[in-house]
């Protein structure tokens, strides 16, 4: 299970760069998972902010814990 966006119900996230785009989606503990390009690395804390792929949503891990 995967945690979504609470306004739109996407799964994919990325995070504030754009040089280096690494899209993956956040599992319910928390933890990058399913990265894109496969072999890239994201390390995760509950204050670290993420961008939903499929909307203008910005939040933290723990936000999206807390909906879950």
């Amino acid at each position: 299970m995967y945690l979504r966006c609470p306004l739109c119900d996407g799964e994919l996230y990325c995070l504030g760069s754009q040089a280096n785009l690494v899209a993956f989606r956040i599992d319910i503990s928390g933890q990058a998972a399913e990265m894109r390009p496969k072999g890239s690395e994201v390390h995760l804390s509950p204050e670290t902010t993420v961008y939903c792929l499929s909307c203008a949503w910005c939040g933290q891990v723990q936000e999206l814990q807390a909906s879950a």
